[in-house]
């Protein structure tokens, strides 16, 4: 299922973009539910999700996934978040009935946290791409591939994410438009239809 996109631009500022369709391999329907979003208790921190709906929806309605002081001193580093914001995720997904195991199972997702993006995978490692891109979801390579193709092009972020989830979209039969795309400077969503 899907394709979600993450990346840093030149002045440090996030951007992730996603597509719309939910699908389990062999069938698929486009839902209004977005894929990204900004976490409830701060518009600093940013998540896409892939792997489940209801990982989604616990993530975008949580609360103290992150303490304020941390966020607030710029203190999250991947100790930040190996050692509390860990933790605080299998509570949350243990909490709302998401996962066979607590200890062991989660979903993919990328979050961004500041200028700092990072890739949550299923076992919770966390994952800070050197390239500062990312990708995850069935579309993920293709996207991947055509975010690496479009270095130093002088597109912009949204031109960028844009022709990488197209890519996808072209390449993997579990990905479709409508795309959506958010930054952390602001609260615009851009619809790409």
């Amino acid at each position: 299922m899907t394709c979600i996109v993450g990346m840093l631009d030149k002045n440090g500022i996030a951007w992730l973009g996603g597509d719309s369709l939910g699908s389990n391999g062999y069938t698929g329907n486009v839902y209004k539910n977005k894929k990204i979003f900004k976490i409830k208790d701060s518009s600093e921190i940013l998540v896409g999700y892939t792997s489940s709906f209801r990982m989604g929806q616990l993530l975008q309605y949580s609360s103290g996934l992150f303490d304020e002081l941390s966020l607030l001193k710029n203190s999250i580093d991947e100790e930040y978040m190996v050692n509390t914001f860990i933790p605080n995720l299998k509570d949350l997904f243990y909490n709302g009935d998401f996962g066979k195991d607590q200890s062991k199972e989660g979903g993919t997702f990328l979050i961004s946290v500041k200028d700092k993006l990072y890739e949550v995978q299923c076992d919770y490692s966390i994952l800070e791409p050197s390239s500062g891109y990312a990708a995850v979801g069935s579309g993920e390579n293709f996207a991947k591939s055509s975010l690496y193709t479009t270095e130093g092009l002088g597109l912009s972020p949204v031109e960028r994410i844009t022709k990488s989830l197209e890519s996808a979209e072209r390449f993997s039969v579990s990905v479709q438009r409508p795309f959506y795309i958010i930054n952390s400077e602001n609260d615009d969503i851009v619809e790409i239809k």
